[in-house]
């Protein structure tokens, strides 16, 4: 899997995993901190899915230079965590107007 990334890359990867060498970016899939919920449990205060926090980052720390400019994002994640990151293109409104599945 790692042999398809290409110049211009970005990189999702579970915690844990070695960053492989000559990879331009990478960003880590993990659990957000936990946010302290309203009495009501609305939904400003749920937790978002771990891939939509995720790529949400990346897409920030992309807007201030903190990583370089990349094409594309290559997720090597687990069964579980392809889910989460499919549900995110899919549900989350700020991942899907910035990402698509390709």
């Amino acid at each position: 899997m790692l042999a398809d990334v290409r110049e211009g890359d970005a990189v999702l990867l579970p915690v844990g995993a070695a960053v492989p060498g000559g990879v331009p970016a990478a960003w880590l899939l993990s659990v957000p901190a936990a946010v302290p919920e309203h009495p009501a449990g609305c939904t400003c205060c749920l937790p978002r899915n771990p891939a939509a926090q995720a790529l949400g980052d990346l897409f920030l720390r992309r807007g201030r230079g903190e990583v370089g400019a990349f094409r594309s994002v290559l997720a090597v994640v687990s069964p579980d965590q392809a889910g989460q990151v499919r549900a995110a293109l899919a549900a989350d409104p700020l991942v899907s107007g910035r990402y698509r599945l390709a």
